[in-house]
């Protein structure tokens, strides 16, 4: 048998992700964080991004795969290493890559993007 206690949660807290992810490229949530948002299983990234914006210095995780989903507007993800560039340009569209493999991005229109990435390692 056991009580209503036994059912609540043990923290509870809250937060704004805009400011969470401030120093870390809007990362929120993996081992790079102090509290409760330290976790090696996963980390989330709440990316909004104005138009124009990119990342070229093309970068891979060797042992870690990711998922972009695009919330609102216009995004694209290039990997050099295999010539393939994916444009997300509906609501819901996504990306996925495997460990091992590089990319880049561009934002061809504001946008937010909820990326996922895991393990939550550094990057090796």
């Amino acid at each position: 048998m056991f009580n209503k206690k036994d059912l609540m949660p043990k923290k509870v807290f809250e937060g704004n992700i805009n400011e969470k992810g401030a120093t870390k490229k809007s990362w929120f949530i993996g081992h790079f964080m102090e509290g409760p948002l330290k976790t090696k299983n996963f980390e989330l990234k709440w990316g909004k991004h104005q138009k124009g914006e990119k990342d070229t210095n093309a970068e891979s995780y060797s042992k870690a795969k990711t998922i972009g989903i695009l919330i609102y507007g216009k995004f694209r993800f290039e990997f050099p290493g295999i010539n393939k560039k994916i444009t997300l340009s509906q609501e819901g569209d996504y990306c996925f890559y495997d460990a091992g493999i590089s990319h880049n991005w561009r934002v061809l229109e504001d946008c937010l993007i909820l990326s996922i990435r895991w393990p939550s390692i550094p990057k090796n």
